[in-house]
């Protein structure tokens, strides 16, 4: 059994064994699982994490593919720096109001945890081949954990194979697990939808932004989900997507009113495509919601002051800051397993939302 000083937390002893047997250097290459190492060390899993956690800060061990701890070529000088990355791509001043409110909020609890947050604005990090650009980026900042936000699913992989520890502020791609924070879209979708039918739609579009993200995806499935079953055969569900520009959306609009057979409810993804779908309506003629009913997939502060006032689902900020300090910091400390949390938001019911008159 590997002898632990006296006098100290048994966590920090545990890690003082282990740090003088790498010196030695009993193993390599890789260390060995927890169950051998929590018995040579005569202590929990547990407490073996917490100096695993100390090792990983200090730069001894590092956490690859399948949480298995490899040991760090030349000891302490490979040392993290405790800095939480947040990967975006585009500047915080572009940012969604909400999104810049949370990563605020973030900032203040890091900082009083001992934690910096640098921003890292890279959009070859969001392109069709973001590997290259990944690994110079994540090599160049040595942070102790990635923020995610917005990744493609290649991107998302990419992490997964390196075992660099990271959260992501969205939805997890297809197949991918990375601890994730994201209100559940899927859910969101599937029950504006069902609002609509409700009322008597049996037109219906869900208007998106054709870039892909997982987010999106999700919010389609769950789309279509609520058309499914007898009770509502006969209704008609189109996924329209967009290319994100003022122009683009306009198009977007224009083509699908410019059919007989044009929807009567429009759910779009995303608050200010939302807010020039509203005013675009109302500059062609139609009437909100006599005309057309409107219904936001996520909010923004600006959608309190439309008129007619925006119905919208709203994910709480502050919550999403707090579930998100919370993965960091488990991440920091090399958690054994990701996960994910997918809370519903809040229907905000404006006045955009009303029964079909056609």
């Amino acid at each position: 059994m590997l002898v632990i000083p006296d006098r100290v937390p048994l966590a920090a002893r545990a890690a003082v064994a282990l740090r003088a047997a790498l010196r030695r250097g009993e193993w390599e290459g890789w260390l060995p699982g927890e169950r051998a190492l929590s018995e040579r060390l005569g202590v929990s899993r547990p407490t073996l994490r917490a100096a695993l956690a100390e090792l990983w800060r200090q730069g001894w061990v590092d956490v690859a593919q399948g949480r298995r701890r490899r040991i760090l070529r030349g000891g302490g000088g490979s040392v993290r720096r405790r800095v939480v990355a947040l990967l975006a791509p585009v500047p915080l001043e572009d940012l969604p109001a909400q999104v810049i409110f949370w990563i605020d909020r973030l900032r203040e609890r890091l900082e009083a945890d001992g934690w910096q947050m640098e921003t890292h604005c890279d959009r070859a990090c969001y392109s069709g081949r973001p590997e290259r650009a990944l690994e110079l980026r994540v090599i160049s900042a040595n942070a102790g954990v990635w923020l995610l936000l917005r990744t493609t699913g290649r991107a998302q992989q990419w992490f997964v194979r390196r075992g660099v520890p990271c959260v992501l502020s969205g939805t997890c791609h297809e197949g991918i697990d990375l601890p994730a924070v994201d209100a559940d879209l899927r859910a969101v979708c599937r029950h504006a939808a069902g609002l609509l039918l409700g009322r008597g739609h049996r037109r219906i579009a869900l208007l998106m932004h054709q870039g892909g993200q997982a987010g999106d995806a999700a919010s389609e499935v769950g789309f279509m989900e609520a058309f499914g079953g007898v009770r509502h055969a006969g209704a008609e569900a189109a996924v329209v997507r967009h290319d994100g520009s003022n122009v683009g959306v306009r198009k977007c609009l224009e083509r699908l009113l410019r059919h007989g057979d044009r929807p009567t409810a429009l759910i779009v993804a995303r608050s200010a495509p939302a807010l020039l779908v509203l005013t675009h309506l109302q500059r062609l003629g139609f009437r909100v919601p006599r005309d057309v009913s409107l219904i936001a997939r996520d909010d923004d502060h600006f959608l309190e002051d439309t008129s007619p006032e925006m119905t919208r689902y709203r994910y709480d900020p502050m919550l999403h800051a707090r579930r998100l300090f919370r993965m960091v910091i488990e991440s920091a400390g090399g958690a054994p397993r990701p996960r994910q949390a997918y809370g519903m938001a809040r229907l905000i019911e404006g006045e955009t939302l009303g029964a079909c008159r056609t």
